[in-house]
């Protein structure tokens, strides 16, 4: 089976140019993946903060009931019941994460295996590359300098989320 090379040729494409294909469709589905979980991470972040700051204010009431004293089931209810809220929003932020993650591990697999199409390239047509471009567009060699540039710019992104 010969791989379809020609720019205007129509029908399938196989080999490399299929995997390039594949592959910029892969990070455009991943890129929106990741927004939706951006997204998400955000609104559970902003409720952990909204359950701490309502915590700090359960802790420092500003009203004293009635004898000077507030009894204790009430406070230790709440705080059970505040605790809980917390804990579960934090597992729902961890597991947000976590799915960053495994794409993070995906994006990177992709950048892997278009470094591979490059060097197949070069032992195949040498330095200069193939005589015709997989696309009219971008060379085999941008494709996987934009993958790098893009895996690595999502690995600093969570880099960040994870060390805050």
């Amino acid at each position: 089976m010969s791989e379809s090379t020609t720019p205007g040729k129509k029908g399938n494409l196989t080999g490399s140019a299929r995997k390039l294909k594949d592959d910029a469709a892969d990070w455009h589905n991943l890129i929106l993946k990741w927004e939706r979980l951006n997204d998400e991470g955000s609104t559970i972040a902003t409720k952990i903060v909204n359950l701490g700051l309502s915590k700090k204010s359960d802790l420092e009431p500003d009203v004293v009931m009635e004898g000077g004293r507030l009894a204790a089931g009430d406070i230790s209810e709440d705080m059970k019941r505040s605790n809980q809220e917390l804990e579960e929003e934090c597992v729902k932020l961890q597991d947000v994460v976590e799915k960053m993650a495994n794409m993070l591990s995906k994006m990177e697999k992709m950048v892997h295996a278009e470094r591979g199409i490059c060097e197949l390239e070069a032992f195949q047509y040498g330095e200069t590359g193939r005589a015709a471009p997989l696309f009219h567009t971008w060379s085999t060699q941008q494709f996987a300098e934009v993958s790098s540039k893009l895996y690595e710019s999502y690995k600093q992104e969570l880099a960040l989320r994870t060390h805050c």
